[in-house]
């Protein structure tokens, strides 16, 4: 069976629907952080709960410690997933 060819009007809509979903999720990230459990003194997982502790005890900006942490695993990224995956994560 051959394969249909996708239309430029379908492939800009496939990236704004994405676009759209990746900065809801951040939004939604963002609001249970910010509302939920920086306010509750509850540690999250990861990478931001590593943040959350080092900004508890050294009083940086938690944005930036999550920004500066994530580094070496967006350059990881860059190398084993490619470009787009990164930029698609720093969209986020």
């Amino acid at each position: 069976m051959p394969e249909r060819k996708i239309s430029l009007k379908e492939r800009v809509l496939f990236i704004l629907n994405k676009l759209c979903f990746l900065a809801f999720g951040a939004f939604v990230a963002a609001f249970a952080l910010e509302c939920f459990l920086v306010p509750n003194n509850i540690i999250d997982g990861g990478i931001v709960g590593i943040s959350m502790i080092l900004s508890y005890l050294t009083k940086y900006n938690l944005g930036l410690l999550i920004l500066v942490l994530n580094i070496p695993f967006l350059c990881l990224a860059f190398t084993k997933m490619g470009k787009h995956f990164v930029f698609q994560t720093l969209y986020a």
